[in-house]
């Protein structure tokens, strides 16, 4: 609507393409092709690698009940691990001849060198846990543990 002769931006807008149809049309073919071309150059993941900073630590050491893995193993890890930096928290469960010590790291800060720094602070103090048990081993966690390798789906006409 026009009021005292005057056209709103719009009706401007409407105007100056019905004029232009060469530029118009030049202007869409122009941004579809641009739209195609980063449609297939941009790297596209559907599961990226996120890194969670969680590692378990997780010792066995056969025949041991819950108190004797605790005393014997999980506080020696624990307290191994007391002056690691960058920490957010540990937690450690004990359970019948195993024990696990969940360490997660501050967000943002480089988890290989912690990493290695961790694995490096528990083996070090091997020599102080019991002979018999063996050596403890470290999981990264990692989104891509949670994810299948292969997703099957079937169609058809069967009764459950």
């Amino acid at each position: 609507m026009t009021t005292a002769g005057r056209s709103t931006p719009i009706e401007g807008l409407v105007r100056m393409t019905l004029r232009q149809k060469v530029f118009v049309n030049l202007l869409f073919v122009v941004l579809t092709v641009a739209g195609v071309f980063c449609m297939f150059s941009l790297p596209v993941e559907r599961y990226p690698d996120v890194r969670m900073g969680k590692v378990i630590v997780s010792a066995f050491l056969p025949g041991a009940s819950p108190d004797e893995m605790e005393m014997l193993v999980t506080r020696k890890i624990e307290d191994a691990l007391e002056d690691l930096e960058n920490v957010e928290f540990i937690r450690s469960r004990s359970f019948r001849q195993r024990a696990s010590i969940l360490v997660k790291f501050l967000d943002d800060t480089d988890y290989d060198k912690l990493y290695d720094e961790l694995r490096f602070k528990v083996l070090s103090i091997q020599n102080d846990l019991p002979s018999n048990m063996d050596p403890p081993t470290f999981t990264v966690i990692s989104v891509n543990e949670w994810l299948p390798v292969i997703s099957v789906n079937l169609v058809g006409e069967r009764s459950n």
